[in-house]
Protein backbone atom coordinates (compact mmCIF):
# COMPACT_ATOMS: atom_id res chain seq x y z
CA UNK A 1 0.00 0.00 0.00
CA UNK A 2 1.98 3.02 -1.31
CA UNK A 3 1.76 6.29 1.03
CA UNK A 4 -0.84 8.17 -0.56
CA UNK A 5 -3.36 5.00 -0.55
CA UNK A 6 -2.62 5.23 3.73
CA UNK A 7 -2.99 8.87 3.55
CA UNK A 8 -6.57 8.71 2.34
CA UNK A 9 -7.78 5.90 4.67
CA UNK A 10 -5.88 7.37 7.72
CA UNK A 11 -8.37 9.73 8.02
CA UNK A 12 -11.52 7.42 7.59
CA UNK A 13 -12.13 7.04 11.17
CA UNK A 14 -12.66 10.00 12.28
CA UNK A 15 -15.57 11.25 8.93
CA UNK A 16 -19.01 11.33 9.78
CA UNK A 17 -21.60 9.85 7.43
CA UNK A 18 -24.14 11.97 6.76
CA UNK A 19 -27.72 10.23 6.52
CA UNK A 20 -28.62 8.84 3.19
CA UNK A 21 -32.64 10.09 4.07
CA UNK A 22 -30.85 13.91 3.56
CA UNK A 23 -30.30 13.36 -0.13
CA UNK A 24 -31.73 15.49 -2.53
CA UNK A 25 -33.74 13.60 -5.51
CA UNK A 26 -35.07 14.36 -9.06
CA UNK A 27 -37.63 16.69 -8.94
CA UNK A 28 -36.38 19.22 -6.49
CA UNK A 29 -35.71 22.79 -6.45
CA UNK A 30 -31.75 23.26 -6.50
CA UNK A 31 -29.87 24.83 -3.70
CA UNK A 32 -29.22 28.11 -5.28
CA UNK A 33 -25.89 29.62 -4.75
CA UNK A 34 -23.85 33.13 -6.08
CA UNK A 35 -19.70 32.75 -5.52
CA UNK A 36 -16.72 33.51 -7.17
CA UNK A 37 -15.39 30.87 -9.92
CA UNK A 38 -11.46 30.63 -9.00
CA UNK A 39 -10.46 32.82 -12.21
CA UNK A 40 -12.33 35.43 -10.49
CA UNK A 41 -15.59 35.46 -12.47
CA UNK A 42 -18.83 35.96 -10.45
CA UNK A 43 -21.09 32.92 -11.09
CA UNK A 44 -24.82 33.10 -9.77
CA UNK A 45 -26.04 29.64 -10.44
CA UNK A 46 -29.63 31.55 -11.09
CA UNK A 47 -28.40 33.52 -13.82
CA UNK A 48 -26.31 30.76 -15.39
CA UNK A 49 -29.60 28.38 -15.33
CA UNK A 50 -31.49 30.85 -17.26
CA UNK A 51 -28.48 31.15 -19.76
CA UNK A 52 -28.27 27.71 -20.16
CA UNK A 53 -30.63 24.55 -20.99
CA UNK A 54 -28.80 22.83 -18.69
CA UNK A 55 -26.05 22.65 -15.96
CA UNK A 56 -23.89 19.90 -15.23
CA UNK A 57 -23.17 20.53 -11.53
CA UNK A 58 -20.21 17.85 -10.04
CA UNK A 59 -18.82 17.94 -6.39
CA UNK A 60 -15.50 16.77 -6.48
CA UNK A 61 -12.96 15.81 -3.70
CA UNK A 62 -9.42 17.85 -3.86
CA UNK A 63 -7.51 18.73 -6.64
CA UNK A 64 -4.60 16.46 -5.47
CA UNK A 65 -6.98 13.54 -5.50
CA UNK A 66 -5.88 11.35 -8.33
CA UNK A 67 -9.70 10.12 -9.07
CA UNK A 68 -11.12 13.29 -9.36
CA UNK A 69 -8.29 14.35 -11.41
CA UNK A 70 -9.15 11.63 -13.57
CA UNK A 71 -12.41 12.78 -14.22
CA UNK A 72 -11.81 16.12 -14.56
CA UNK A 73 -9.93 15.07 -17.24
CA UNK A 74 -12.86 13.43 -18.66
CA UNK A 75 -15.08 16.32 -18.59
CA UNK A 76 -12.54 18.57 -20.24
CA UNK A 77 -11.76 15.81 -23.02
CA UNK A 78 -15.64 15.95 -23.96
CA UNK A 79 -16.34 19.43 -22.42
CA UNK A 80 -16.92 20.42 -26.38
CA UNK A 81 -19.45 17.51 -26.80
CA UNK A 82 -21.49 18.43 -23.14
CA UNK A 83 -21.40 22.06 -24.99
CA UNK A 84 -22.70 20.87 -27.94
CA UNK A 85 -25.40 18.82 -26.02
CA UNK A 86 -26.77 22.08 -24.19
CA UNK A 87 -24.66 21.68 -21.18
CA UNK A 88 -22.82 24.38 -18.88
CA UNK A 89 -20.68 22.52 -16.44
CA UNK A 90 -19.75 23.62 -13.11
CA UNK A 91 -17.03 21.45 -10.96
CA UNK A 92 -16.89 22.07 -6.85
CA UNK A 93 -13.73 21.24 -5.11
CA UNK A 94 -12.79 21.35 -2.04
CA UNK A 95 -9.40 22.11 -2.03
CA UNK A 96 -8.83 26.32 -1.29
CA UNK A 97 -8.51 28.85 -3.93
CA UNK A 98 -4.53 29.42 -4.09
CA UNK A 99 -4.32 25.57 -4.40
CA UNK A 100 -7.28 25.24 -7.05
CA UNK A 101 -6.52 27.58 -8.94
CA UNK A 102 -2.51 26.04 -10.06
CA UNK A 103 -4.68 23.28 -10.35
CA UNK A 104 -7.00 24.62 -12.79
CA UNK A 105 -4.06 27.03 -14.92
CA UNK A 106 -1.57 23.97 -14.99
CA UNK A 107 -4.18 21.67 -16.54
CA UNK A 108 -6.31 24.38 -18.57
CA UNK A 109 -9.49 22.81 -17.51
CA UNK A 110 -12.27 25.27 -19.57
CA UNK A 111 -15.29 24.58 -17.59
CA UNK A 112 -16.29 26.86 -14.75
CA UNK A 113 -14.20 25.63 -10.93
CA UNK A 114 -15.31 26.65 -7.70
CA UNK A 115 -13.07 26.47 -4.86
CA UNK A 116 -15.35 25.09 -1.45
CA UNK A 117 -12.74 24.56 1.48
CA UNK A 118 -15.67 25.41 4.01
CA UNK A 119 -18.14 23.05 2.64
CA UNK A 120 -20.73 25.03 2.42
CA UNK A 121 -21.88 24.22 -1.07
CA UNK A 122 -21.62 20.44 -0.06
CA UNK A 123 -23.68 20.65 3.00
CA UNK A 124 -26.52 22.23 0.46
CA UNK A 125 -26.39 19.57 -1.92
CA UNK A 126 -26.03 17.05 0.98
CA UNK A 127 -22.88 15.51 -0.19
CA UNK A 128 -22.13 12.00 1.36
CA UNK A 129 -19.14 11.54 3.76
CA UNK A 130 -18.94 7.61 4.21
CA UNK A 131 -15.68 6.42 5.81
CA UNK A 132 -16.75 3.00 5.18
CA UNK A 133 -17.03 3.27 1.41
CA UNK A 134 -13.57 5.37 1.64
CA UNK A 135 -11.99 2.05 2.90
CA UNK A 136 -13.86 -0.36 0.87
CA UNK A 137 -12.37 1.94 -2.34
CA UNK A 138 -9.12 1.08 -1.01
CA UNK A 139 -9.65 -2.25 -1.55
CA UNK A 140 -11.42 -1.93 -4.87
CA UNK A 141 -8.83 -2.93 -7.76
CA UNK A 142 -10.57 -1.17 -10.14
CA UNK A 143 -10.43 2.12 -7.73
CA UNK A 144 -6.81 1.42 -6.92
CA UNK A 145 -6.05 1.26 -10.95
CA UNK A 146 -7.72 4.35 -11.19
CA UNK A 147 -5.59 5.93 -8.45
CA UNK A 148 -2.71 5.34 -10.36
CA UNK A 149 -4.27 6.58 -13.50
CA UNK A 150 -5.19 10.19 -11.73
CA UNK A 151 -1.62 9.98 -10.84
CA UNK A 152 -0.01 9.87 -13.80
CA UNK A 153 -2.11 12.60 -15.82
CA UNK A 154 -1.31 15.32 -13.49
CA UNK A 155 1.01 17.89 -15.05
CA UNK A 156 2.96 17.93 -11.73
CA UNK A 157 3.06 16.18 -8.26
CA UNK A 158 -0.04 15.48 -7.26
CA UNK A 159 1.35 16.79 -3.83
CA UNK A 160 1.78 20.34 -4.99
CA UNK A 161 -2.09 21.09 -5.10
CA UNK A 162 -1.98 19.91 -1.29
CA UNK A 163 -2.43 23.05 1.28
CA UNK A 164 -0.49 23.54 3.94
CA UNK A 165 -2.23 21.02 7.36
CA UNK A 166 -5.19 19.67 4.47
CA UNK A 167 -6.50 16.56 5.39
CA UNK A 168 -7.68 13.80 3.64
CA UNK A 169 -11.61 12.69 4.23
CA UNK A 170 -14.08 10.71 3.67
CA UNK A 171 -16.17 12.50 1.29
CA UNK A 172 -18.20 10.60 -1.96
CA UNK A 173 -18.40 12.73 -4.88
CA UNK A 174 -21.72 13.25 -6.23
CA UNK A 175 -22.95 14.73 -9.76
CA UNK A 176 -26.51 16.85 -10.41
CA UNK A 177 -28.20 17.60 -13.61
CA UNK A 178 -30.04 21.11 -13.57
CA UNK A 179 -32.92 22.30 -15.65
CA UNK A 180 -32.76 26.32 -16.61
CA UNK A 181 -36.08 26.13 -13.80
CA UNK A 182 -33.90 25.34 -11.51
CA UNK A 183 -35.20 21.88 -10.89
CA UNK A 184 -32.95 18.75 -10.64
CA UNK A 185 -33.42 16.48 -13.10
CA UNK A 186 -31.10 13.71 -12.02
CA UNK A 187 -29.02 13.62 -8.43
CA UNK A 188 -25.92 10.72 -8.70
CA UNK A 189 -24.72 10.12 -5.43
CA UNK A 190 -21.46 8.10 -5.95
CA UNK A 191 -21.82 4.49 -4.56
CA UNK A 192 -17.72 4.89 -4.14
CA UNK A 193 -14.43 7.05 -4.44
CA UNK A 194 -14.30 7.07 -8.23
CA UNK A 195 -18.67 6.48 -9.30
CA UNK A 196 -20.14 9.50 -11.52
CA UNK A 197 -23.07 9.55 -13.99
CA UNK A 198 -21.83 8.35 -17.21
CA UNK A 199 -21.43 11.19 -19.47
CA UNK A 200 -22.55 9.14 -22.23
CA UNK A 201 -26.25 9.64 -20.81
CA UNK A 202 -25.82 12.97 -21.19
CA UNK A 203 -24.72 13.12 -24.43
CA UNK A 204 -26.10 9.93 -26.01
CA UNK A 205 -29.12 11.70 -24.65
CA UNK A 206 -29.18 14.96 -27.12
CA UNK A 207 -28.15 12.09 -30.11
Amino acid sequence: MNNLILMLTGFFLFAQQAPLSDRLHSGDEAPLFNTTEVRGEKLKLRKLLKEQERVLLVFMRHAWCPVCNLRSHELMERYEELKAANYEVVVVYESPQEQLIRYVEDHELPFKVVADPSGELYRSYKIERNPDKLKAAMQDEKTLAHIEKGKKSYKKDFRSYMAKGEKPDALIPADFVLDHKGNILQAYYGKTLDDHLPLEELIGAEK
